[in-house]
């Protein structure tokens, strides 16, 4: 394997005399915001999916003794044929990011196989499709029960200083690398919710498809310290399995993105920050401040997509959710969101903040992620046949209408959102308060992130990019509003002493 810059190279291993004057087609850009991307032909195709992403979701935390695997994410191999509707858009996903990709000609002189019988070089693409792939996986997290500007990182900071709650996701945050950082913050969320929010859920909907786990019995912390269940840990997107084995080397996707499936939730910040080279076993080169960053709100069927080695996470003490407007052009009618009576409205507040995954690999398969099992593909419920004609796949009844799972609206992935504002932020002055200081774990080493502006500076942004249409826009940052400290590696140890 020849990594280029923490990705797997594109070319294969007889590039063109000229490729190092090419820039690489993907990614295309740093960030890209696309409204409206996905939609679904009704509310109940809308509702089923969503539940097929509850129960992935769920399935992703059970124990082995569960029947379920532990596995973080899910791989769709490139050529391998969806079994059912999630597949189905992770494969939508990355064809609409890949397939664009220009060939090659193979111009290698002393390969004969790189010629035509007419003579004429042979056309290549720019990736094996033998070993690229979508890696997928959903989040569904509880929004804060009250969306409203009291639910703040201030309040948070003075409980713990008070000593009367203790972050649950902070203590967490100390496992041993990023993406068990991610499962296990997950995990605390599942952790914070009530049984009450199964027992709510009308016949025939079942957000939630299984309320047998010990671990949702256990003492719920929702009624005191909800207000950050959605918020979701810096991190970086990489092979973390490939890391365990060459510590100095972090491997990442091409590409990125986030879909959103509810219009609820803290918005996700993208920041222009790379992880250490091989060359900084200290990571002492993720010290300092960022300068630049997006920061995207969810809204129903939006996608975004970003270069696949930045750093990013749902800070959302800083950054909060912002409830949508009734006259919002992107939110649907009222009626049209609610079914029949006595179903529920899992858009409105008090729902959850549902996201669907996708990282595009190229030329790699992270080692540690595996296709869906065939156990919970025959669980998901979604009415869906195979787009393919030959392939016989389907979960659909006799005689029930043929109608695709969801619409993927994107004919162009060059053609995204215009981002025409930007949001600017200047640290602090002496006579105000920056916002406060948080701990995390990052490439293995506890960091502090620093937000040098004042708090109303941070939430006035979420304001203005939950405003803006499309509901993302680029943040430029002065010296010191968002900075990172690095501190000693993170131990094992630490996490075993919060267990």
């Amino acid at each position: 394997m020849i990594i280029d810059e923490g990705f797997p190279v594109l070319n294969n291993f007889k590039p063109n005399k000229d490729d190092e004057k090419k820039k690489d087609p993907i990614p295309r850009c740093q960030f890209a915001s696309y409204t409206n991307a996905v939609s679904m032909p009704s509310v109940e195709h809308r509702t089923s999916f969503l539940n097929d992403c509850s129960m992935v979701f769920n399935a992703r935390t059970k124990e082995d003794s569960e029947g379920y695997s532990t596995g973080s994410t899910y791989f769709l191999p490139c050529h391998m044929p969806p079994r059912c509707a999630l597949e189905e858009l992770a494969q939508a996903i990355f064809k609409a990011h890949v397939d664009t990709l220009e060939e090659y000609e193979d111009t290698a002189d002393d390969n004969d196989d790189s010629k035509l019988d007419n003579g004429s070089n042979k056309k290549k693409l720019l990736y094996d499709p033998e070993r690229s792939g979508a890696e997928w996986w959903t989040l569904v997290l509880d929004t804060p029960s009250s969306n409203n500007e009291e639910s703040t990182g201030a309040n948070k900071k003075d409980d713990n200083e008070d000593g009367e709650e203790e972050d649950i996701v902070a203590k967490w945050a100390k496992g041993k690398n990023e993406h068990k950082v991610q499962s296990s913050i997950e995990m605390a969320a599942l952790l914070k919710r009530s049984k009450k929010d199964y027992e709510d859920l009308p016949a025939g909907f079942n957000l939630y498809n299984d309320t047998s786990d010990d671990r949702l019995n256990a003492e719920s912390d929702s009624d005191d310290s909800d207000d950050d269940d959605d918020e979701v840990g810096m991190h970086f997107d990489a092979d973390y399995g490939l890391e365990e084995q060459l510590p100095t080397h972090t491997l990442h996707p091409r590409v990125a993105t986030i879909t959103y499936l509810s219009d609820l939730g803290v918005p996700t910040i993208i920041l222009d920050k790379r992880p250490p080279p091989p060359s900084d076993p200290e990571k002492q080169s993720l010290n300092g401040s960022i300068k630049k960053a997006w920061l995207s709100h969810p809204s129903m069927g939006k996608h975004v997509s970003f270069d696949g080695r930045l750093l990013h996470g749902a800070p959302g003490s800083y950054f909060p959710s912002i409830p949508k407007k009734s006259n919002d052009s992107t939110s649907e009618p009222q009626a049209k969101r609610l079914k029949t009576e006595g179903d529920v409205d899992i858009f409105s507040s008090g729902g959850k903040r549902i996201t669907f995954l996708v990282n595009i690999w190229l030329n790699h398969c992270p080692i540690d992620s595996e296709p869906l099992e065939d156990d919970i593909v025959k669980k998901l419920t979604t009415p869906w046949e195979a787009p393919i004609p030959e392939d016989t796949k389907c979960n659909l009844k006799v005689g029930d209408p043929i109608i695709p799972a969801f619409k993927w609206n994107i004919n162009d992935i060059e053609t995204s959102d215009k981002l025409s504002n930007c949001i600017s932020l200047s640290k602090a002055s002496d006579s105000e308060e920056p916002a406060g200081e948080e701990g995390v774990v990052i490439c293995n080493r506890e960091v502090d992130i620093l937000f040098g502006a004042p708090m109303k500076d941070f939430h006035d942004a979420s304001k203005q990019a939950a405003s803006s249409e499309g509901g993302s826009l680029p943040i430029d940052m002065e010296e010191g509003v968002f900075t990172l400290k690095v501190g000693k590696e993170a131990s094992s140890d630490d996490e075993e002493d919060d267990e």
